[in-house]
Protein backbone atom coordinates (compact mmCIF):
# COMPACT_ATOMS: atom_id res chain seq x y z
CA UNK A 1 0.00 0.00 0.00
CA UNK A 2 1.49 3.30 -0.96
CA UNK A 3 1.43 6.40 1.01
CA UNK A 4 -1.95 8.14 -0.39
CA UNK A 5 -3.62 4.88 0.35
CA UNK A 6 -2.41 4.70 3.96
CA UNK A 7 -3.54 8.79 4.78
CA UNK A 8 -6.62 7.34 2.91
CA UNK A 9 -7.65 4.27 4.72
CA UNK A 10 -6.77 5.88 8.75
CA UNK A 11 -9.91 7.84 8.66
CA UNK A 12 -11.78 4.84 8.31
CA UNK A 13 -10.08 2.81 10.41
CA UNK A 14 -10.34 5.77 13.37
CA UNK A 15 -13.84 5.72 12.76
CA UNK A 16 -13.94 1.93 13.15
CA UNK A 17 -11.98 2.29 16.47
CA UNK A 18 -14.16 5.28 18.11
CA UNK A 19 -17.44 3.38 17.22
CA UNK A 20 -16.30 -0.37 18.90
CA UNK A 21 -15.06 1.51 22.15
CA UNK A 22 -17.90 4.54 22.51
CA UNK A 23 -20.32 4.10 24.93
CA UNK A 24 -22.85 6.30 23.85
CA UNK A 25 -24.11 7.41 26.99
CA UNK A 26 -27.53 7.00 27.89
CA UNK A 27 -29.17 8.93 30.53
CA UNK A 28 -29.24 8.13 33.89
CA UNK A 29 -32.47 7.64 36.15
CA UNK A 30 -30.63 8.14 39.44
CA UNK A 31 -29.47 11.15 40.90
CA UNK A 32 -25.09 12.14 41.10
CA UNK A 33 -25.50 11.33 44.95
CA UNK A 34 -26.96 8.03 44.27
CA UNK A 35 -24.27 6.85 41.95
CA UNK A 36 -21.68 7.68 44.07
CA UNK A 37 -23.21 5.94 46.99
CA UNK A 38 -23.47 2.71 44.26
CA UNK A 39 -19.49 2.92 43.54
CA UNK A 40 -18.77 2.85 47.45
CA UNK A 41 -20.74 -0.51 47.41
CA UNK A 42 -18.55 -1.80 44.43
CA UNK A 43 -19.88 -0.28 41.38
CA UNK A 44 -17.34 0.65 38.81
CA UNK A 45 -17.82 4.30 37.70
CA UNK A 46 -19.33 2.80 34.68
CA UNK A 47 -21.85 0.43 35.59
CA UNK A 48 -23.22 2.66 38.47
CA UNK A 49 -24.87 5.09 35.93
CA UNK A 50 -27.04 2.09 34.21
CA UNK A 51 -28.80 1.11 37.45
CA UNK A 52 -32.64 1.75 37.31
CA UNK A 53 -34.36 3.62 40.08
CA UNK A 54 -36.19 0.94 40.79
CA UNK A 55 -33.44 -1.56 41.30
CA UNK A 56 -31.56 0.70 43.31
CA UNK A 57 -34.69 1.40 45.83
CA UNK A 58 -34.93 -2.75 45.50
CA UNK A 59 -31.57 -4.11 46.30
CA UNK A 60 -29.14 -0.88 47.30
CA UNK A 61 -30.88 2.55 48.81
CA UNK A 62 -30.37 1.22 52.60
CA UNK A 63 -27.13 -0.50 52.18
CA UNK A 64 -23.91 1.46 53.76
CA UNK A 65 -20.51 0.85 53.21
CA UNK A 66 -18.99 -0.18 56.69
CA UNK A 67 -15.11 0.00 54.96
CA UNK A 68 -13.78 0.72 51.16
CA UNK A 69 -14.63 -2.49 48.69
CA UNK A 70 -12.12 -5.07 47.84
CA UNK A 71 -12.10 -6.00 44.25
CA UNK A 72 -10.23 -6.94 41.40
CA UNK A 73 -10.50 -6.64 37.79
CA UNK A 74 -9.35 -9.04 34.64
CA UNK A 75 -9.29 -8.80 31.09
CA UNK A 76 -9.66 -11.67 29.06
CA UNK A 77 -8.80 -11.80 25.15
CA UNK A 78 -11.59 -14.35 23.26
CA UNK A 79 -9.64 -15.05 19.98
CA UNK A 80 -11.26 -17.50 17.00
CA UNK A 81 -9.13 -18.12 13.82
CA UNK A 82 -8.62 -20.83 10.89
CA UNK A 83 -6.14 -22.58 12.82
CA UNK A 84 -8.55 -23.19 15.88
CA UNK A 85 -11.13 -25.93 15.66
CA UNK A 86 -14.94 -24.53 14.86
CA UNK A 87 -16.84 -23.39 18.19
CA UNK A 88 -13.20 -23.31 20.19
CA UNK A 89 -12.25 -20.00 21.16
CA UNK A 90 -8.42 -19.57 22.95
CA UNK A 91 -9.03 -16.95 25.96
CA UNK A 92 -6.01 -14.62 27.81
CA UNK A 93 -6.51 -13.37 30.67
CA UNK A 94 -4.36 -9.81 30.81
CA UNK A 95 -4.15 -7.62 33.43
CA UNK A 96 -5.45 -3.45 32.83
CA UNK A 97 -2.08 -2.02 31.32
CA UNK A 98 -1.59 -5.01 29.56
CA UNK A 99 -4.88 -5.17 28.09
CA UNK A 100 -4.90 -1.93 27.26
CA UNK A 101 -1.54 -2.26 25.32
CA UNK A 102 -2.22 -4.99 23.45
CA UNK A 103 -6.22 -3.33 22.38
CA UNK A 104 -4.69 -0.59 21.18
CA UNK A 105 -2.45 -2.76 18.74
CA UNK A 106 -4.45 -1.48 15.26
CA UNK A 107 -3.71 -5.25 13.73
CA UNK A 108 -6.47 -6.31 16.64
CA UNK A 109 -9.30 -4.12 14.17
CA UNK A 110 -7.85 -5.99 10.82
CA UNK A 111 -10.05 -7.68 9.14
CA UNK A 112 -10.09 -11.35 8.37
CA UNK A 113 -6.76 -12.50 10.36
CA UNK A 114 -8.79 -12.90 13.42
CA UNK A 115 -11.98 -12.47 15.29
CA UNK A 116 -10.55 -10.52 18.07
CA UNK A 117 -13.16 -9.77 21.01
CA UNK A 118 -12.19 -7.87 25.11
CA UNK A 119 -14.50 -8.71 28.35
CA UNK A 120 -13.39 -6.64 31.31
CA UNK A 121 -14.63 -8.38 34.73
CA UNK A 122 -14.61 -7.26 38.14
CA UNK A 123 -15.34 -9.02 41.41
CA UNK A 124 -15.70 -7.30 44.26
CA UNK A 125 -16.96 -7.68 47.79
CA UNK A 126 -17.99 -5.00 50.41
CA UNK A 127 -18.73 -5.23 54.12
CA UNK A 128 -22.31 -3.39 55.42
CA UNK A 129 -22.93 -1.72 58.34
CA UNK A 130 -25.61 -4.51 58.83
CA UNK A 131 -22.93 -7.02 59.34
CA UNK A 132 -23.33 -8.51 56.36
CA UNK A 133 -21.34 -8.42 52.92
CA UNK A 134 -21.98 -7.14 49.54
CA UNK A 135 -20.88 -9.52 46.65
CA UNK A 136 -20.22 -8.32 43.07
CA UNK A 137 -19.94 -9.55 39.80
CA UNK A 138 -19.97 -7.39 36.62
CA UNK A 139 -18.63 -7.49 33.16
CA UNK A 140 -18.23 -5.09 30.19
CA UNK A 141 -17.27 -6.38 26.76
CA UNK A 142 -15.04 -3.52 25.61
CA UNK A 143 -14.65 -4.96 22.02
CA UNK A 144 -17.53 -7.82 20.84
CA UNK A 145 -18.65 -9.99 21.38
CA UNK A 146 -19.07 -11.96 18.00
CA UNK A 147 -21.21 -14.88 19.16
CA UNK A 148 -24.65 -14.63 20.56
CA UNK A 149 -26.12 -17.66 22.56
CA UNK A 150 -26.36 -17.87 25.48
CA UNK A 151 -23.62 -16.75 28.33
CA UNK A 152 -23.45 -17.80 31.96
CA UNK A 153 -22.16 -15.32 34.77
CA UNK A 154 -21.40 -16.67 38.48
CA UNK A 155 -20.60 -16.12 41.62
CA UNK A 156 -19.27 -18.68 43.53
CA UNK A 157 -17.50 -18.95 47.33
CA UNK A 158 -16.34 -21.33 50.19
CA UNK A 159 -18.61 -23.27 52.16
CA UNK A 160 -18.55 -21.39 55.40
CA UNK A 161 -20.23 -18.14 52.94
CA UNK A 162 -24.47 -18.08 53.75
CA UNK A 163 -26.38 -15.94 50.91
CA UNK A 164 -29.92 -14.36 51.44
CA UNK A 165 -30.84 -15.37 47.96
CA UNK A 166 -34.07 -12.82 48.34
CA UNK A 167 -31.27 -10.05 47.82
CA UNK A 168 -29.79 -11.90 44.32
CA UNK A 169 -30.16 -9.51 41.50
CA UNK A 170 -28.97 -9.62 38.02
CA UNK A 171 -29.53 -7.14 35.24
CA UNK A 172 -27.62 -7.09 31.84
CA UNK A 173 -27.67 -4.19 29.36
CA UNK A 174 -27.26 -3.44 26.30
CA UNK A 175 -27.11 -0.14 24.65
CA UNK A 176 -28.60 -0.02 21.11
CA UNK A 177 -27.53 2.30 18.06
CA UNK A 178 -29.65 4.98 19.28
CA UNK A 179 -27.80 5.05 22.26
CA UNK A 180 -30.55 4.01 24.71
CA UNK A 181 -30.60 0.89 27.54
CA UNK A 182 -32.43 -1.95 27.09
CA UNK A 183 -32.64 -4.32 30.36
CA UNK A 184 -32.79 -7.86 30.69
CA UNK A 185 -32.83 -10.37 33.46
CA UNK A 186 -31.56 -14.08 33.38
CA UNK A 187 -32.61 -17.72 34.68
CA UNK A 188 -31.01 -17.56 37.88
CA UNK A 189 -29.86 -21.04 39.42
CA UNK A 190 -28.10 -21.70 42.87
CA UNK A 191 -26.80 -24.07 45.63
CA UNK A 192 -24.90 -24.17 48.36
CA UNK A 193 -21.73 -22.78 46.11
CA UNK A 194 -22.82 -20.35 44.40
CA UNK A 195 -25.30 -18.43 42.02
CA UNK A 196 -25.10 -18.09 38.37
CA UNK A 197 -27.22 -16.92 35.66
CA UNK A 198 -27.83 -17.52 32.26
CA UNK A 199 -28.83 -15.05 29.70
CA UNK A 200 -29.05 -14.18 25.55
CA UNK A 201 -26.44 -11.96 24.33
CA UNK A 202 -28.56 -9.56 22.14
CA UNK A 203 -26.79 -9.96 18.40
CA UNK A 204 -27.57 -7.16 16.77
CA UNK A 205 -25.40 -3.78 16.06
CA UNK A 206 -25.44 -1.66 19.52
CA UNK A 207 -22.56 0.18 21.45
CA UNK A 208 -21.87 -1.93 24.64
CA UNK A 209 -22.72 -5.30 26.43
CA UNK A 210 -22.44 -4.90 30.18
CA UNK A 211 -24.26 -6.79 33.34
CA UNK A 212 -23.71 -7.08 37.01
CA UNK A 213 -25.01 -9.74 39.66
CA UNK A 214 -24.90 -9.01 43.47
CA UNK A 215 -26.35 -11.00 46.49
CA UNK A 216 -25.77 -9.97 50.33
CA UNK A 217 -24.25 -12.78 52.35
CA UNK A 218 -22.52 -13.40 55.63
CA UNK A 219 -20.20 -16.45 57.11
CA UNK A 220 -21.97 -19.34 58.65
CA UNK A 221 -19.49 -19.03 62.11
CA UNK A 222 -18.66 -15.84 63.98
CA UNK A 223 -15.53 -17.75 64.15
CA UNK A 224 -14.17 -17.69 60.84
CA UNK A 225 -11.85 -15.33 59.50
CA UNK A 226 -12.12 -15.40 56.02
CA UNK A 227 -13.89 -16.94 52.64
CA UNK A 228 -12.85 -17.22 49.19
CA UNK A 229 -14.74 -15.20 46.39
CA UNK A 230 -14.86 -16.16 42.88
CA UNK A 231 -16.32 -14.24 39.86
CA UNK A 232 -17.10 -16.07 36.67
CA UNK A 233 -17.86 -15.86 33.15
CA UNK A 234 -18.13 -18.52 30.60
CA UNK A 235 -19.30 -17.20 26.77
CA UNK A 236 -21.13 -20.36 24.89
CA UNK A 237 -20.32 -20.70 21.16
CA UNK A 238 -22.02 -23.37 19.87
CA UNK A 239 -25.21 -25.28 21.70
CA UNK A 240 -27.37 -25.18 24.26
CA UNK A 241 -27.84 -25.95 27.47
CA UNK A 242 -30.62 -25.84 30.09
CA UNK A 243 -28.37 -25.49 33.55
CA UNK A 244 -25.51 -24.55 34.62
CA UNK A 245 -23.19 -27.08 37.31
CA UNK A 246 -21.87 -24.85 40.08
CA UNK A 247 -18.89 -25.55 42.25
CA UNK A 248 -16.61 -23.90 44.59
CA UNK A 249 -14.30 -21.74 41.91
CA UNK A 250 -16.23 -22.86 38.52
CA UNK A 251 -19.20 -23.16 36.00
CA UNK A 252 -19.79 -25.38 33.41
CA UNK A 253 -22.73 -25.69 30.98
CA UNK A 254 -22.61 -29.15 30.28
CA UNK A 255 -21.59 -31.66 27.34
CA UNK A 256 -24.21 -30.09 24.72
CA UNK A 257 -22.15 -26.80 25.11
CA UNK A 258 -19.08 -25.30 23.01
CA UNK A 259 -17.72 -22.93 25.71
CA UNK A 260 -15.32 -20.72 26.43
CA UNK A 261 -14.11 -19.65 30.06
CA UNK A 262 -12.46 -16.50 31.23
CA UNK A 263 -10.48 -17.53 34.01
CA UNK A 264 -12.14 -17.24 37.23
CA UNK A 265 -11.83 -13.76 39.18
CA UNK A 266 -10.74 -14.51 42.90
CA UNK A 267 -11.20 -12.58 46.29
CA UNK A 268 -10.14 -13.85 49.99
CA UNK A 269 -12.64 -11.94 52.09
CA UNK A 270 -11.58 -11.16 55.87
CA UNK A 271 -14.40 -11.25 57.51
Amino acid sequence: MNIRKRFLAMPFLTFIILTIFSTNASASELTPEEIEHLTTLGFSEDIAPSVTKEEYVEYYQDLTAADESQKVTNYYNFVSNKYLPEGTMEVTKYSEAEAFREMNKLEQFAVGINNSTWLAMTLSSTKLTNGRVLLKNEFMWKKGPQVFFKDAFAITHSANVVRYDNTINFRYIFRDIHGSDRYYTGSNEKNNNGVATLFDIKGEPGYSHTGYLSVEANRSSSSDIRSNIFGHYTHMTIGFTGSVTITTGDISLGLAAKESKADDASITHEW
